[in-house]
């Protein structure tokens, strides 16, 4: 079963539109390196492409164990990618909890 979190619960779906998304960022970098499209990762890790594309729009948070597979399929370091997914989910979060008590 998979573990991850949709960021919609957190967040919602517009919560980051319109923002510096560091993760489309370091996902465009890596898959354009290999000449790759998302459907290309899908295809290697064997999920569905619109998961790959919720990933890189920071609207779903992959579990560890795909966190770990995206990483070696880009041949790339895991905490590379994810310690700055990490900090973007956080900022998101709180400025989606921030808006909401402002209310």
């Amino acid at each position: 079963m998979d573990n991850s979190t949709p960021i919609k619960d957190s967040i919602g779906y517009g919560g980051v539109r319109g923002c510096y998304n560091p993760i489309k960022t370091i996902f465009e970098t890596l898959l354009l390196k290999r000449g790759w499209k998302q459907q290309d990762l899908a295809d290697i890790l064997s999920i569905d492409k619109a998961n790959i594309s919720r990933i890189v729009h920071g609207l779903y948070i992959p579990d560890l164990n795909l966190r770990l597979r995206i990483a070696k399929a880009l041949e790339s370091d895991s905490a590379l990618i994810w310690r700055t997914c990490d900090l973007y989910y956080i900022r998101e979060i709180m400025a989606k909890q921030n808006r909401r008590g402002k209310k």
